[in-house]
């Protein structure tokens, strides 16, 4: 893909050691499950697999751990923009301390938007020279081209091909 996903992973792993509690949950299921969600939350964070069916009781249980702490929860791939689910799953956090932050990752800006984040950050495709210089540097060793001067022969098709996307190098 475009690098949500890494870029996201990249913040959680920075920013571990400036939260009490961290949380990191794949959502990818179109449908957006509050109980499936908030229990993988729950597991995430306690460690624990034995975990209560019903939404209340994981939800007593989430707000116990997070109660007056700093957290970082990353929900991954999102599809679901609807409102009213999200606000069920957020609730439990309500009593966390200032500068808790949720990171959420989409490939729908729509879903981003009706979340109503404090902040949005899109990720673009990378620029042709961007993307040589990916290549470049995972194909030679500290990316030196000049000593392989027939591979700058197929540069333009190695940017063509790869459409800007990181995944694709």
């Amino acid at each position: 893909g475009i690098g949500k996903t890494t870029l996201a992973r990249e913040v959680f792993i920075a920013s571990k050691v400036e939260f009490e509690v961290n949380a990191w949950v794949c959502v990818s299921d179109g449908e957006f499950d509050v109980t499936r969600i908030s229990k993988s939350i729950l597991e995430n964070i306690t460690g624990s697999s034995s975990l209560p069916n019903d939404l209340a009781t994981v939800q007593d249980k989430l707000k116990e751990q997070v109660v007056g702490k700093k957290f970082l929860l990353v929900l991954d791939d999102v599809w679901s923009s609807v409102y009213s689910k999200w606000q069920i799953l957020q609730s439990p956090f309500t009593a966390s301390a200032v500068g808790s932050r949720i990171i959420v990752t989409t490939r729908d800006e729509g879903v981003a938007l009706k979340l109503r984040p404090s902040g949005f950050h899109r990720v673009s495709l990378l620029k042709p020279e961007d993307c040589w210089l990916v290549f470049s540097t995972c194909a030679f060793e500290h990316g030196a081209v000049q000593e392989h001067h027939e591979i700058e022969l197929i540069r333009e098709k190695v940017i063509e091909k790869s459409d800007g996307l990181p995944l694709a190098l």
